[in-house]
């Protein structure tokens, strides 16, 4: 079993890089519905990771998203954990260890009896780590994967800075969120001297889009609809609507960062129906923390931006975000 550390504990980056050393042999895991944080710390730890003399896998339950097909490396992401022990599982980028998902569930067993190492900047973290190095004043994962690398003898590549460099972007909404400190520009400007492509990023994860997806944002956008007295303004997506766009379902993500500029808006909320009966929700907010209303359905994220999975129809979704919503703030003004 795991010498767990206790929930409070945070073991930073030196012994999280002394674990490291220790494990010869490495298994990276994110959570499920990948975002460019997820999948930029993943691969860039995994890159990193190799260039240090470690055998290293990086694996997830969910396929990429298309936006991030552009990414150095992302042809050797796993979707199963290979049959062979690994010295260490690093959890990157999860709140919680069930956020791995079907991963997770499949080698539980797997995941108890090998040493964790748990590399985070969610407030809602557990702690779940043999050795936890949460830094909730970070950006993102990738700052703390970065700094983690800086502790090792490896030299990070232009590639390995991209991954971090997409993790960044994703996280500050490209440098336009509160969270873009001066810690994270220092660090970005790093990565920039290491031949990290940040044009390249910011444009395939802000701008780029083929036309079957400005066919499904214009059916998506069409549903929009403003709640008044709560501030939330709420949009859907169905799979018939990726049918009639020609789409894959992933070519969604964005939308609702688009929805969050809404002026009238405390709340931009996207419901996307992924099969029937199965909802994916997701918040984003300029002052309302969000991730409290994703909590309540085994979700997290961050205060401004979270997510989460509801089992219903689209309506009965949009019902139970609704009420989770009133129980926290009642009626909240869109100045609020």
């Amino acid at each position: 079993m795991n010498n767990t550390s206790p929930p409070s504990g945070n073991d930073g980056v030196q012994a999280a890089a002394d674990l490291v050393r220790r494990s010869p042999s490495i298994a990276i895991f994110s959570h499920v519905n990948p975002d460019g944080d997820s999948i930029g710390v993943g691969l860039g730890l995994q890159r990193g990771l190799r260039g240090a003399g470690h055998e290293a896998c990086f694996a997830i339950s969910d396929p990429v998203p298309q936006i991030f097909e552009y990414l150095p490396d992302v042809d050797s992401i796993a979707t199963d954990l290979p049959d062979k022990r690994f010295d260490l599982m690093l959890v990157a980028d999860c709140g919680d260890i069930q956020r791995i998902g079907r991963l997770y569930d499949e080698n539980e067993s797997r995941f108890q009896s090998t040493p964790i190492l748990n590399l985070d900047h969610h407030d809602s973290n557990t702690m779940f780590g043999t050795v936890n190095y949460v830094d909730v004043t970070a950006a993102s994962s990738s700052e703390l994967a970065f700094k983690l690398l800086e502790e090792l003898p490896t030299a990070i590549d232009a590639a390995t800075a991209t991954h971090f460099l997409t993790g960044i972007i994703n996280d500050t909404g490209s440098f336009q969120h509160s969270n873009t400190d001066a810690r994270v520009l220092q660090i970005a400007g790093a990565l920039r001297h290491y031949g990290g492509d940040l044009e390249q990023s910011a444009y395939e994860m802000f701008r780029a889009k083929p036309l079957s997806t400005a066919k499904l944002w214009g059916l998506i956008l069409s549903t929009l609809h403003l709640d008044e007295s709560r501030g939330i303004v709420w949009a859907f997506m169905t799979p018939d609507m990726a049918r009639e766009a020609a789409a894959a379902t992933d070519e969604s993500e964005g939308v609702v960062d688009y929805m969050s500029g809404i002026r009238e808006a405390a709340i931009a909320a996207f419901l996307k129906e992924r099969e029937p009966g199965v909802v994916r929700v997701s918040l984003r907010s300029h002052g309302l923390d969000v991730s409290k209303i994703c909590s309540a359905f085994g979700g997290g994220g961050h205060i401004r931006a979270a997510g989460c999975t509801i089992h219903g129809t689209l309506r009965e979704a949009q019902q139970q975000v609704t009420q989770v919503f009133d129980e926290l703030w009642s009626t909240v003004s869109p100045a609020s």
